[in-house]
């Protein structure tokens, strides 16, 4: 199938794509690279304007409140795209790495709003996007611009060698004139460690998908019925309901971006402060009475429903619910980042055979986790991980400690099997990082098999009883990753979270 990604970047672009003023695209790994781009607005030509109205030059970094349009509407984007892509397995990390650091700004800086990035959380291939245009008429000319430009150019190889299909695609637009996404002057936080720290957002992210079996007038009928009878019972669940949109029955006026067409689709979206939250929501409907018989009035218009269960990647715009909503590990007290970690723990875990071979053959067991504070006021803590049923006898150790001085956390490993220091007997050098929004990311140099990689561990989807940790590895300084290990933890039901 097409992929997004295979376009030629030598595609030419528009004469109609001069229509915004003076875009520089921002690469970072080169000092300047631009896409200039003019028109009169005022008249509707194509007539550039004088070079000394042109924006001549933009940081190269941007600070994470010039990082989303200042002056977005109340209601963001007439047209919306929700991109599904399915990856090669291991891939995803790699993908969104790139993807937060190199696709954002460009696209933002032709007029398209970058809405959200996530993880699928029932998927672990698979890619979710949302990306918003002012209207039909500015998709395809922000479109060419940004697949026909340098930094796609730069990027598209390693962005396609992730994908497997890139075609599910939905154009969207909002069910009703303020049902769109509210994004307002939502700050967008900087692919640099340290940024958006004041960024509040929540975990969770709800897409539910209503295949209509008929199409009114802007399906008005179906429209209605939710706005009456579904949005109040599941608001009263708890949901909060962040947009309502249906198909676009416009021709895709960039073809060489495939879009699913065909369907009749009705989408609202919600989110929460964490997947947990959206599991007492849904157990909340499921003893609802009137839920029952909305649910019986509902069953007759559609052919079928699906449901997205979406995590927000570190940039997101979405989310934006403030962490008094309940969200875990955003805390403005820093050494306080582990609390939710403190006690007995179940995982799951899921390990790749060979690292860095290309390899696709995974073992999977389970094990336990016991966590503990450091004594004696040390701001740190550490766990003892036992296998269940791989690797008998083995016994792991993570010991974490925070400087009070560059507000860093790091981590160190230790086991009975491989140990953990180096042939030196010192302990082998730690990874490094924080947590911003909900999300820990700690990196570290290793070897393996003799030459030099990049570790990394990633803490997310984090409620007071359950979180998601993996391990990505890069042979090449951090360009490429290959995630090789991940644990699903869930705490040990009589082990009740500390307050």
């Amino acid at each position: 199938m097409n992929q997004v990604m295979s376009l030629s970047a030598s595609m030419p672009i528009p004469t109609s794509a001069l229509r915004f003023k003076c875009i520089r695209l921002l690469m970072h790994s080169l000092s300047a690279c631009s896409v200039l781009l003019a028109t009169n607005l005022a008249s509707g030509t194509t007539t550039p304007k004088p070079a000394a109205t042109m924006v001549s030059t933009m940081d190269n970094k941007m600070k994470p409140q010039q990082s989303f349009a200042a002056n977005q509407s109340a209601t963001c984007c007439t047209v919306v795209e929700l991109r599904q892509y399915t990856l090669h397995p291991g891939k995803r990390d790699t993908l969104i790495a790139l993807f937060e650091r190199e696709f954002i700004e460009p696209q933002e800086a032709l007029g398209i709003t970058m809405i959200g990035e996530f993880r699928d959380m029932d998927n672990p291939d698979r890619f979710v996007w949302l990306r918003g245009f002012r209207d039909m008429t500015s998709r395809p000319e922000a479109l060419a611009a940004f697949y026909g430009g340098p930094v796609w150019k730069a990027h598209r190889e390693v962005a396609n060698a992730t994908m497997i299909d890139s075609d599910n695609v939905l154009l969207l637009r909002p069910a009703k004139s303020d049902s769109g996404f509210k994004l307002g002057n939502t700050a967008r936080p900087s692919h640099e460690t340290g940024d958006g720290q004041d960024f509040k957002r929540a975990g969770f992210v709800s897409a539910t998908l209503y295949y209509l079996k008929k199409s009114d007038k802007d399906n008005a009928d179906f429209t209605a019925f939710f706005t009456k009878s579904i949005a109040p019972i599941v608001t009263d669940a708890g949901a909060k309901i962040i947009g309502t949109f249906i198909t676009e029955n416009a021709a895709n006026n960039f073809p060489k971006l495939p879009v699913r067409e065909g369907e009749n689709v009705f989408i609202w979206l919600a989110q929460f402060a964490s997947a947990e939250a959206f599991a007492k929501h849904r157990a909340a409907l499921a003893a609802m009475p009137t839920w029952q018989k909305t649910l019986a009035k509902l069953q007759p218009q559609i052919e079928r429903e699906e449901t997205l269960r979406l995590t927000p990647t570190p940039r997101s715009l979405l989310p934006t619910l403030s962490t008094t909503d309940g969200q875990i590990a955003n805390n403005q007290d820093a050494t306080k980042d582990w609390d939710f970690f403190i006690g007995n723990w179940h995982t799951a875990d899921k390990r790749l055979l060979a690292r860095l071979k290309g390899s696709s053959e995974w073992e999977t067991f389970e094990a336990t986790v016991e966590a503990h504070f450091l004594p004696g006021g040390i701001v740190g803590n550490m766990d003892v991980y036992k296998p269940i049923n791989w690797r008998p006898g083995m016994v792991g150790m993570t010991i974490r400690i925070f400087s009070p001085v560059s507000k860093l956390w790091s981590i160190y490993w230790l086991d009975n099997k491989t140990g953990g220091l180096d042939a030196n007997g010192i302990l082998q050098p730690p990874v490094v990082g924080k947590f911003v929004n909900g999300v820990g990311i700690f990196e570290g140099d290793d070897t393996l098999d003799g030459k030099p990689i990049r570790v990394r561990y990633t803490w997310s989807d984090i409620t007071a009883n359950s979180a998601k940790w993996e391990q990505a590895m890069s042979p090449d300084a951090g360009k490429t990753w290959e995630t090789n290990w991940t644990m699903q933890h869930t705490r040990v039901s009589a082990d009740a979270a500390p307050k």
